[in-house]
C-alpha cells in the first residue's frame, strides 16, 4: 500500500492505492481517498487525542515508512 497525490482541476488529493501484476504489467488494483492536505493535517493533529493511533517520523525516508506499515 502506498500514498500517492492526484492534481484535479489545480487542487493536490492524496489518495492509498496498491499495485500488483495484471498479465505481467504492473497496475494500480485498488486506491481510496484519504483527503486533501488541509483535512489529512487535521486527522494528524487530532491523532494525539487518540490513545489508539501512534504515528511515528523515520530520517530514512519513504523507505523506511513503507517498511513499517503492517496490514
Amino acid at each position: 500500500m502506498f500514498l500517492f497525490q492526484k492534481k484535479i482541476h489545480g487542487r493536490r488529493y492524496w489518495y492509498f492505492g496498491r499495485s500488483a501484476r495484471v498479465n505481467g504489467v504492473a497496475k494500480r488494483v485498488w486506491e481510496e481517498f484519504a483527503g486533501t492536505s488541509e483535512s489529512l493535517y487535521q486527522k494528524f493533529k487530532s491523532a494525539g487525542e487518540l490513545p489508539e493511533v501512534k504515528l511515528k517520523t523515520y530520517q530514512f525516508g519513504k523507505l523506511a515508512a513503507v517498511l513499517a506499515v503492517k496490514i
